[in-house]
């Protein structure tokens, strides 16, 4: 998948250039190529790379996958089906059956997602670092720079995917707002998971500094993913802030024998005002996220990848303000509108006597979150 090719060499023209590739821009670009039209996939990574991300997929997503022709690829690969939810919170524990849903590891997701997008018809390029540029009559120009080198591409149209970090690309031509009060991410992938996880059920820790979930993935491997108080981690360091998250629920585990390292986000409820510019379309984390609970990230992520492919298509030759407004509106719809409900499960998860009492009284009459049940893996 690496391309050994100097970008002084690259062609200077593309229909479409994808800055991303995560599920959202693998998604748009294996629907571009799909569609016949010349992509150019970048990443500022090589996969596999780690990533803060719980691993899990919802059933929105593995419909996604399968259609995208990946979902057999993730079996092959050792992906666990999740059925079962254990929510922790007060020392109590509560069990759901869910929805049926896949845990994997980004790292394994995100290679065979490149790997169909390269297969599909993307000219990929990994290790690139882009820088959104000025707009003519007919295109947007993309500067890519890699170990010393750099070139200016031009496109019809730019697709941006390229996660929390990355909607400062878009800063000149976007306004985003961010949540002050929002929570920051934490996690890890160990390549062992202690008994006490079991597999096929998603463990999530609610404390009073923040939440931790856990799922088994492939070949034994667990998946940590937290969501803390910034003002948690202050002094301490996230490993320790998501320890004392678990002992509070008097959870047997010890993060410091994990032996995987520990990577954070930056604030994760931010969203783009208006998800577009000129002939630039935010899709995935780039245009706007909110802390998820059970595999809503990545659906999101891979549902805007595809719907925005075939306005990036449409738009490379006949570009308006029309088609930035019909983006707005089907994001909204489609994405934005599925937000709300994690957006009103993260507020709740901020007042832990909340979830305790929600975990006492599913622990003597299960039926009563029968609704919460049908809500995760639901987008």
């Amino acid at each position: 998948m690496t391309e050994p090719q100097p970008l002084t060499e690259l062609e200077e023209q593309w229909p479409v250039v994808v800055v991303g590739a995560g599920p959202a821009g693998t998604a748009a670009g294996i629907e571009l190529a799909r569609q016949g039209v010349r992509t150019l996939l970048v990443d500022r990574k090589t996969v596999p790379r780690p990533k803060v991300c719980g691993g899990c997929l919802n059933g929105v997503a593995r419909r996604q996958l399968v259609e995208l022709g990946v979902a057999a690829r993730l079996e092959e690969a050792g992906s666990v089906s999740l059925d079962r939810l254990r929510l922790f919170s007060g020392g109590r524990e509560a069990r759901l059956r869910v929805p049926a849903g896949t845990s994997v590891t980004r790292s394994t997701m995100d290679t065979l997602l490149v790997e169909r997008a390269v297969e599909a018809g993307c000219r990929y390029l990994s290790a690139v670092t882009a820088e959104l540029g000025e707009v003519d009559d007919t295109t947007r120009s993309v500067t890519l720079s890699r170990g010393g080198q750099s070139a200016v591409v031009r496109a019809g149209a730019v697709v941006l995917a390229a996660g929390l970090s990355g909607q400062g690309l878009g800063k000149k031509a976007l306004e985003v707002r961010e949540n002050p009060s929002s929570r920051i991410g934490f996690g890890t992938v160990a390549d062992t998971s202690p008994e006490w996880v079991e597999p096929g059920a998603i463990h999530m820790v609610v404390g009073r500094e923040g939440y931790v979930g856990l799922a088994r993935a492939e070949f034994g491997r667990l998946s940590v993913a937290a969501a803390v108080d910034p003002a948690a981690v202050r002094g301490r360091g996230a490993r320790e802030v998501c320890q004392g998250v678990l002992d509070e629920n008097g959870v047997p585990i010890s993060l410091d024998e994990l032996n995987g390292s520990w990577a954070g986000t930056t604030t994760l409820t931010r969203r783009a005002v208006v998800p577009a510019s000129t002939r630039l379309l935010c899709v995935g984390d780039s245009a706007g996220y909110v802390e998820p609970f059970t595999g809503e990230g990545m659906a999101w992520a891979l549902v805007s990848g595809r719907l925005a492919a075939s306005l990036a298509a449409r738009g490379v030759a006949d570009w308006s303000e029309n088609l930035e407004d019909e983006w707005g509106r089907l994001y909204r719809d489609r994405v934005a509108r599925k937000q709300r409900t994690c957006r009103w499960i993260a507020s709740g998860l901020r007042r832990p006597w909340l979830v305790s009492s929600v975990v006492f009284a599913g622990r003597h009459a299960p039926w009563l979150l029968s609704p919460i049940a049908r809500r995760v893996g639901v987008t």
